[in-house]
């Protein structure tokens, strides 16, 4: 990769980030709910942001995840750079120094300038990703990630330079703003919307748990998936429609999510997936848009 990445204009693209929960594969029933109106679009869990990738217009990404909001700033940042700290940790690969590398966040200086540099930071949560367990990168109650190791065969994909290049110019050219921050502030909805500009809020939570308990993957963040979220959760939606902001958001398809939503419109969207590591057995489940309009 060469550091001169702004040679071309932007275009749509995929987030270089291999990411449970990931809503690539949900684009083609997103995009039909964000108005033409719409001047910017706000991802308050923004995740591996793909909506915002697969739109050529301005966004913001927010997310209670310090490691993946630095991981973002890095990649608008310094792509190139990126790329070459998170090749030097592929190349160290092993099921040792993959332990090593998840143990970093424990070290008092993990958040200082030293002994590990953001830019390092953002490296090692590309490499986690690709090379631990399932593009997760999950953490305990104290924050510190926990991935399991994910295998001796793990890789970051054949083109992941060009990815980063295009998702860094997609970041420079589109993306407002970068923010590490709780869901629920409103703070810069409001001085966006203050600026006159219409906004589409698309909400990509941890999910519920499923009907009988069924479990979901939700340590994305220290913060317990409970009543007190969904109570916030629930108060932010009805914050938004007050102020007139279209929203969407996706959950898990079960009747506690449909009691508590209920006041908005649902739809089930079925989503195929694979079936284990066969690719050859599919089958297909849902999940639900909740939404204040159709």
């Amino acid at each position: 990769m060469t550091e001169n990445i702004w040679s071309k204009h932007s275009m749509p693209c995929k987030s270089p980030l291999k990411y449970v929960g990931g809503k690539g594969k949900l684009l083609e029933h997103i995009i039909p709910y964000i108005p033409k109106t719409t001047d910017v679009i706000i991802e308050p869990f923004c995740g591996s942001a793909a909506l915002s990738f697969s739109q050529d217009k301005p966004f913001y990404l927010s997310d209670m995840s310090p490691e993946l909001i630095n991981f973002m700033k890095k990649l608008r940042d310094n792509p190139y750079k990126l790329y070459t700290e998170a090749v030097k940790l592929s190349q160290s690969h092993s099921k040792e120094f993959y332990l090593e590398a998840r143990q970093w966040d424990r070290s008092g200086g993990f958040n200082t300038s030293q002994p590990y540099p953001r830019i390092l930071r953002a490296a090692r949560y590309l490499y986690i990703v690709y090379y631990g367990f399932n593009g997760l990168y999950r953490v305990n109650q104290k924050g510190y990630c926990n991935t399991p190791y994910g295998g001796d065969n793990r890789k970051y994909p054949d083109n992941i330079e060009q990815m980063l290049k295009d998702a860094s110019i997609h970041l420079n050219i589109w993306c407002k703003g970068i923010f590490c921050q709780e869901f629920d502030d409103m703070s810069q909805l409001e001085s966006i919307i203050d600026s006159g500009n219409e906004a589409f809020v698309f909400i990509d939570p941890p999910y519920e748990e499923g009907d009988n308990g069924k479990k979901v993957f939700q340590e994305y963040t220290p913060t317990k998936i409970d009543s007190k979220f969904t109570e916030r959760l629930v108060s932010y939606l009805d914050n938004l429609n007050a102020a007139g902001v279209p929203f969407l958001m996706t959950n898990t398809s079960c009747k506690y999510v449909k009691e508590t939503y209920n006041k908005w419109d649902i739809k089930d969207v079925p989503v195929n997936y694979v079936v284990g590591a066969d690719k050859e057995r599919t089958g297909s489940k849902f999940e639900m848009f909740v939404s204040n309009r159709k």
